[in-house]
C-alpha cells in the first residue's frame, strides 16, 4: 500500500499500516527542523518500509531516488522509538543529497548526482552530521550514549594518538572509533566553534563547483581555516581535555582481568559465565578468528568450544551445561528477507541443534534447569512478545503479549524459573519489565527513563543491569524496594553482567584498549554507591547544538493524522528512468568498439532493471 503527502510517498506492506500512518505524520512534522541548519527543503521522496529483514538499518539512495527503513529495531538501541530515530537520521541524508547535488535529477542525472555526493563528502561528514541531528532533535540519539563513544574515549585516554586517516578508514591492527563516531564529533565541533550556519556555508560553496578537487577540505578552509586533518586533530585534542576532566570526577576502580591475552590483537571476551569446574565460558570476537565460544581454564589456557555463525548482534547465554544463542539466516532467493534462528549446544555431549526455522527470535536465555528458553519474538507487523520455547525441540510453550509500541530486549530467568526480566524500550525511554511464568502477568520493575538500560540478570534478591547514570557505562542493581545502586566503577565502561550463585560473585566485561576483558566482583562485600550519591558526568558534546536547533522536543508534538491509503500497484510503476551514462563495449562479432549511451531504469521495489 502507499500513503502520499506533499513531501513523501510511504510504500509499505499492509501489516505496517499503523506504522506507515505514524511515519507519514512524523516525516511531515520534522522535515522543517531536520533541514533548517542546511537551509534546504528536500524534494519529495519515496520511503519504503521493509519488514522482511531482521537486520536493523536504513539508507537513502539515488538511481532510483528512495529511502528504505528496516522497521525491526535492534536489541541494543538508544532509549527512544526506533523508527523516530531512523526518520530523523535518514531524512537528514535526503537533505544533504539535495543540498549538494539536488539540481541533477531523473530521468538523466541521478547516478551522476550520487557519484558527486559520494566523491565530495567523506562518510565521516554525512554520517556524523546525521548522528548530530538525530541527537539534537530528540531526547536520545547515539551522541548521548557513552557506549557508542567508548572505543574513541578509551583510545584517547590511553594515549593512542592515531592519525586522521587511521581513525577514519579503520585498521586491521587496532580498534578505531568508526567514521560515525569520528564524524559526529568533528561535525559537532564545526558547529560548536563556528555557529549553526557553518555546514550550510560549506555545502553551499561545494555545490557551486562540485568537481573542485578536495572540495570539502577546501571549502572548510575557506570558512574556518581548517582542513580535514587539522579539524580532526583539534577535535581529538579538545575531547582529550574534556574526557580527562570527566575521568578525574568518576573515581574509577582498576579491575584485574581474569583472561590472559597472548598478543595485542583486538579481541572481545563477551558475556562471561562460570562453569561448574571453575573455568570461564565466553563468546570471543576477534579480528583474526571466526566468533566462537571459548573456555578459559584455571591455568588461563584458552580452548575453542564451538565456532558459531554470523549474528545481527553478539549474544549468548548459558545454564545447565547448555549454551544458547541466535544467528542470522538469509533467504536463498530474496535478498531483502532474513531470519534470526535459535541454536543450542550441549557442552557435555558436544551436540548442536538449531531449534527454530525461518524465525524472528532474538536474545535467547536458558532457564537454570536447562528445560526452557526465553526469546524475544517480533512479528511482521512489528509487534513484540516474549516467548518460551522447549529447549529440547524448540516448540512454543507460552507467549507473553506486551502493549503495542514497546520493544523487548535481552530476557533472563531467575534461579527457579518463575520470573523473567527484560529490558523494554518505548517512546518514553527504557525500563525493566518482569514476567511471572506461573500466571503470565507482567509489570514494570524500573520505570521508563532516558537511559540505555540493558542486559538485566537476577542476582539473589537483586536485578543487575547496565546503565550510565554516572556518564560511563557501568553495572547497577535494583533491589525489591526499588532502590538503585552502582556496583562497578569502570574507567572506560562495564557491561554484560552474570551472577555466580555458588560464589556470590558477579562476572562482567570491562572495556580495555584491545577490547572487552573479563572481571569479577564479590557482590556481598562490594561497596555499592546509592543512586542519590551519583552525579552524571557525561560529556554532552552536542549540547550547544541543542541550543542552536531550539527544537529538541520536535518528536513530542507530532500531530495525530489519518492519511488516505491507496494500493500500490507495482505493474503500473515498473519503469523509473533515472540516469543516462556513456558505454564503451567491445563488439564480439566485429572486434570493434561500440560507443554510445545507456538509459537506465530501476523500479522502486527493485524488481525490474
Amino acid at each position: 500500500a502507499q500513503i502520499n503527502t506533499n513531501g513523501f510517498r510511504i510504500i509499505y506492506p499492509t501489516e505496517l499500516g499503523s506504522e506507515a500512518q505514524r511515519m507519514a505524520a512524523t516525516l511531515d512534522h520534522i522535515v522543517q527542523a531536520v533541514s533548517k541548519s542546511l537551509n534546504k527543503k528536500p524534494r519529495k521522496i519515496s520511503i519504503i518500509l521493509q519488514n522482511q529483514t531482521v537486520v536493523s538499518n536504513g539508507f537513502v539512495q539515488l538511481a532510483p531516488r528512495r529511502s528504505e527503513f528496516n522497521t525491526l529495531p535492534p536489541q541494543s538501541q538508544d532509549f527512544q522509538d526506533w523508527l523516530n530515530s531512523l526518520a530523523i537520521h535518514e531524512l537528514r541524508h535526503v537533505v544533504q543529497i539535495d543540498k549538494l547535488s539536488g539540481k541533477l535529477k531523473a530521468p538523466l542525472f541521478e547516478e551522476l548526482a550520487l557519484a558527486i555526493f559520494g566523491i565530495s563528502l567523506p562518510a565521516w561528514f554525512f554520517e556524523g552530521d546525521a548522528v548530530g541531528i538525530e541527537t539534537t532533535l530528540s531526547h536520545a540519539g547515539r551522541g548521548r550514549l557513552p557506549e557508542w563513544e567508548q572505543i574513541f574515549r578509551t583510545n584517547t585516554l590511553s594515549s593512542k594518538n592515531y592519525s586522521y586517516s587511521k581513525n577514519y578508514l579503520g585498521s586491521m591492527k587496532d580498534r578505531t572509533p568508526g567514521y560515525y563516531q569520528l564524524g559526529y564529533f568533528m561535525t559537532t565541533k564545526l558547529r560548536r566553534d563556528y555557529g549553526s550556519g557553518i555546514l550550510d556555508s560549506i555545502m553551499s560553496r561545494m555545490a557551486t563547483f562540485p568537481l573542485r578537487p578536495y572540495n570539502l577540505s577546501n571549502s572548510m578552509k575557506k570558512f574556518t581555516g581548517l582542513g580535514s586533518r587539522t579539524l580532526h586533530d583539534n577535535t581529538v585534542s579538545e575531547l582529550r581535555q574534556l574526557w580527562q576532566h570527566q575521568a578525574s570526577l568518576t573515581g574509577a576502580i582498576n579491575y584485574p582481568a581474569l583472561n590472559t591475552r597472548k598478543n595485542n590483537t583486538p579481541s572481545e571476551y563477551l558475556f562471561p559465565v562460570r562453569l561448574e569446574d571453575g573455568s570461564l565460558l565466553s563468546l570471543k570476537h576477534s579480528f583474526v578468528h571466526t566468533p566462537a565460544l571459548v573456555r578459559i581454564d584455571s591455568s588461563n589456557t584458552e580452548h575453542t568450544v564451538l565456532q558459531i555463525g554470523y549474528q545481527t548482534e553478539p549474544n549468548f547465554r548459558f545454564a545447565a551445561g547448555k549454551a544458547v544463542w541466535d544467528e542470522l539466516r538469509l533467504d536463498n532467493r530474496f535478498h531483502k528477507r532474513s531470519f534470526s534462528v535459535i541454536n543450542i549446544y550441549d557442552l557435555k555431549s558436544k551436540s548442536f541443534k538449531q531449534l527454530s526455522q525461518k524465525s524472528r527470535m532474538f536474545s535467547p536465555a536458558i532457564s537454570a534447569d536447562g528445560s526452557k528458553i526465553a526469546v524475544v519474538n517480533a512479528d511482521m507487523a512489528g509487534k513484540f512478545s516474549l516467548v518460551e520455547l522447549d529447549a529440547e525441540n524448540g516448540e512454543i510453550i507460552r507467549e507473553y503479549k506486551i502493549p503495542d509500541g514497546l520493544n523487548l530486549q535481552t530476557p533472563s530467568y531467575n534461579e527457579d524459573g518463575t520470573k523473567i526480566i527484560c529490558a523494554v524500550t518505548g517512546k518514553d525511554g527504557t525500563g525493566l519489565m518482569e514476567f511471572n511464568t506461573s500466571n503470565s502477568e507482567s509489570k514494570i520493575i524500573l520505570p521508563f527513563q532516558r537511559q540505555q538500560i540493558s542486559r538485566p540478570v537476577y542476582a539473589d534478591q537483586l536485578i543487575l543491569f547496565r546503565a550510565h547514570y554516572n556518564g560511563i557505562s557501568n553495572i547497577y542493581s535494583i533491589s525489591p524496594d526499588q532502590s538503585i545502586a552502582q556496583i562497578t566503577s569502570s574507567a572506560y565502561g562495564a557491561n554484560n553482567p552474570s551472577y555466580d550463585n555458588n560464589k556470590q560473585t558477579v562476572l562482567f566485561n570491562i572495556e580495555q584498549i584491545n577490547g572487552y576483558d573479563i572481571a569479577q566482583i564479590d557482590l556481598k562485600n562490594n561497596s555499592a554507591i546509592p543512586i542519590q550519591e551519583i552525579k552524571n558526568n557525561f560529556i554532552d558534546y552536542a549540547s550547544p547544538l541543542v541550543v542552536q536547533e531550539s527544537n529538541a522536543k520536535v518528536l513530542d508534538s507530532v500531530p495525530e493524522k489519518v492519511y488516505a491509503q491507496q494500493s500500490y500497484n507495482e505493474t503500473g510503476k515498473l519503469f523509473y528512468f533515472h540516469s543516462l551514462s556513456p558505454t564503451l563495449n567491445e563488439n564480439e562479432l566485429t572486434d570493434e568498439l561500440n560507443i554510445g549511451f545507456k538509459l537506465k531504469s530501476n523500479n522502486l521495489l527493485n524488481t525490474l532493471s
